[in-house]
């Protein structure tokens, strides 16, 4: 009976070495997605009262997205609020049902806005609670046909304070201007030779009144630094050619073991 155990101790290390390198190209080859949302929203006007008192009143006149919904999605749209990090909203009015909104900007207006702030936050129940002060988000939805619901939504963010709200400035950060370069002239540099005369001079130098030719106003490239970083590639492809000759070796070893015997 032929004896198979070279064999067999030839596979394990190409299987180890196999799996390794699978394993560092998933590992450095792959990112893993991010949602983002779909865009903003408009409103107009940017404020006003929560209607906590006036619930059939329009929270706003309008309210646009910033561009169309995703291609596919245009069936249905829908405006919605909720509080700011919450999973579920309510509506402001029915879903609009016209379809063709993956081909422009969707607006809301009109019959789409149907109850204030103060109602759509209660999920339209009578006497109308006024809403807590805080952020919240208004919202818009796309939708599929087939696919039903878009993952992502519109956004824009308001304050609510006591019975007026406010669209939510969004704060940029600001980079700190550059420190432009001085024009003054480059101080002159130590010699380690003593001046000509023993007394001092009580004007300075002709020498010494001009910056000397040598020194430059553009900063200098210093020879030499790190290398660039190689990334991944460089990591995958070296354990790579370390999988293969752990392999080779373990190859050689069995063919002088069946050599001998």
């Amino acid at each position: 009976m032929k004896d198979t155990r070279p064999l067999a101790r030839l596979i394990a290390p190409l299987a180890a070495a196999l799996a390794l390198v699978a394993g560092v190209l998933f590992v450095f080859g792959t990112e893993p997605a991010q949602a983002a949302p779909l865009g903003t929203i408009t409103l107009s006007p940017a404020g006003g009262s929560v209607g906590a008192d006036t619930p059939t009143t329009a929270f706003v006149t309008t309210a646009t997205t910033s561009k169309a919904c995703p291609t596919g999605y245009g069936a249905n749209a829908s405006l919605r609020v909720r509080a700011a990090g919450a999973a579920a909203g309510n509506a402001f009015g029915p879903v609009k049902g016209a379809g063709g909104y993956d081909t422009s900007p969707v607006a809301f207006s009109g019959g789409d806005i149907r109850f204030s702030l103060a109602r759509a936050l209660s999920g339209n129940v009578t006497p109308v609670p006024a809403p807590a002060a805080g952020d919240y988000e208004i919202y818009a939805e796309c939708f599929s046909q087939e696919a039903g619901k878009h993952a992502d939504v519109f956004s824009v963010t308001i304050t609510v304070t006591g019975t007026a709200w406010q669209v939510k400035q969004v704060v940029t950060p600001t980079t700190p201007p550059t420190t432009a370069p001085t024009t003054a002239p480059p101080t002159t540099a130590p010699t380690s030779s003593p001046p000509a005369s023993a007394s001092p001079s009580s004007s300075p130098s002709s020498s010494s009144a001009s910056p000397s030719r040598s020194v430059s106003t553009s900063p200098t490239k210093k020879p030499g630094g790190s290398l660039p970083t190689t990334g991944a590639p460089v990591v995958a492809i070296a354990l790579s050619g370390f999988a293969l000759l752990f392999a080779g070796a373990w190859l050689l070893r069995v063919r002088r073991r069946r050599n001998a015997d």
